[in-house]
């Protein structure tokens, strides 16, 4: 009797940690979100602006996939109140003209939605003036941090896609001018994006799946490391031969204790 109430209780563990197994596989999957569902706003920066040498921002732009956008920056409604302060009222001279995706720009995501993006610039203008794009080449609009940041269209750094005549460049200190402007006002940037991929996004319910499978699995364990303590003593009090070692096995083959549990209890019904 206590044999087959050693077994039972390993059937029903070996039942716990099956449901485990299979509450496990789809947690192990993972989520697909189409390039339509990406949700992403975007905006034109400088880098090291004016005066300030501060982080401008222009109005947010969303982008939901492959396609044209077009993002603007306004000294009129969009210059920060610490350019202000130190006396910036127009674009002359900064390091870095990129657009980026706001969230990473703000600090309030560490990486983009996007796994894979990649832009071609299709105008730049400064006020009324439409400047030269001498570089027409798709490139990853993706950094390897997983941030959305184009670096470009002109970085006093790494170059520009912007024809020279249009840039004044200040090389000691990796400035960069508008050439034949004094100041600017407004500046738009027109360009396509292709190639958008969205990041795999865990989901809530993804996250207490897991949840509970963890609690289902620490409960199984529980159950076996009992069974396991207990199971030589019952061995011992009926002078048996039950191989102790096949409690074990339990842990370790869950689909085959099934069977063999299935097994032995129908012979002994038998009997």
């Amino acid at each position: 009797m206590k044999r087959l109430n050693l077994l039972r209780r390993a059937a029903a563990f070996a039942a716990g940690a099956l449901m485990a197994a299979c509450l496990a596989i789809p947690a192990l999957g993972t989520s697909v979100k189409a390039a339509d569902s990406v949700d992403m706003n975007v905006a034109l920066c400088f880098f090291s602006f004016g005066n300030a040498g501060t982080v401008e921002k222009g109005d947010t732009v969303k982008v939901t996939g492959d396609g044209q956008y077009t993002v603007e920056f306004d000294c009129a409604k969009n210059l920060s109140d610490d350019a202000k302060a130190a006396g910036d009222t127009a674009i002359t001279n900064f390091v870095a003209m990129y657009i980026q995706d706001v969230a990473t720009l703000d600090g309030t995501a560490s990486e983009s939605p996007v796994a894979t993006a990649d832009i071609v610039y299709n105008s730049i203008k400064i006020d009324d003036k439409e400047l030269t794009i001498a570089d027409t080449n798709p490139a990853s609009a993706v950094k390897a941090n997983g941030a959305f940041d184009t670096n470009k269209p002109v970085n006093g750094w790494d170059g520009s896609v912007v024809a020279d005549t249009d840039i004044v460049w200040d090389q000691t200190n990796h400035l960069v001018k508008f050439a034949g402007v004094d100041s600017v006002q407004k500046v738009s940037v027109t360009f396509t994006l292709s190639n958008v991929t969205a990041k795999a996004i865990e989901t809530q319910a993804q996250t207490e799946e897991e949840t509970t499978v963890e609690e289902t699995t620490a409960e199984a364990e529980t159950t076996a490391a009992a069974e396991t303590t207990a199971a030589p003593a019952a061995a011992t009090d009926e002078g048996t031969n039950f191989p102790v070692g096949a409690i074990v096995g339990i842990v370790a083959g869950v689909v085959v204790i099934v069977v063999v549990v299935i097994v032995v209890c129908t012979k002994k019904k038998n009997k």
